[in-house]
């Protein structure tokens, strides 16, 4: 695990700067073709509301925001179509790592450092989903170890569901 790296709960003083985060991870997923979020998801409500509801951290590295996530029990509705392993769950929702940091092992680095927060409180699985236009964020989830437990259709199309045992 990266050391360097700060978790912590984000705060309503950083809504901008993370706003600006999903922004900017946007923009380099429509260069590429990945037409996963855009100005109505996520927008800066949501981002608020998360932080509202204690859902979103921040990853910080030197100081500055590079990934921001929220994990809480809500999941879409869409949810119910998978096939999932019985015990306790939270769901990772808007995981996100700056452009700058991208292929550079952050996504495993922070994947990993959830699914230990979580393990410590004593939660069984750990709950997502993937746009599957992604390849980037499938080949993440599967090396890491996610089982898919179904496909859903949501606003911008097909996502894959996962989960993992923690």
């Amino acid at each position: 695990m990266d050391k360097s790296l700060l978790y912590e709960m984000a705060r309503p003083e950083e809504t901008d700067e993370i706003f600006s985060l999903y922004t900017s991870a946007t923009a380099n997923l429509n260069k590429r073709g990945i037409y996963q979020w855009d100005d109505i998801y996520p927008d800066a409500e949501i981002i608020r509301t998360d932080i509202v509801h204690q859902h979103m951290y921040t990853v910080k590295k030197a100081g500055r925001i590079i990934a921001a996530f929220a994990v809480c029990d809500e999941s879409d509705p869409e949810y119910c179509d998978g096939i999932w392993s019985i015990g306790t769950y939270t769901v990772l929702h808007r995981f996100c790592i700056s452009p700058e940091y991208q292929n550079k092992g952050y996504g495993k680095t922070i994947l990993s450092h959830i699914e230990a927060m979580l393990k410590e409180k004593r939660i069984d699985y750990l709950r997502l989903d993937a746009f599957l236009q992604n390849p980037f964020s499938i080949r993440l989830y599967e090396k890491q170890g996610y089982s898919k437990t179904g496909v859903i259709h949501l606003r911008k199309g097909l996502f894959a569901l996962y989960e993992k045992h923690l």
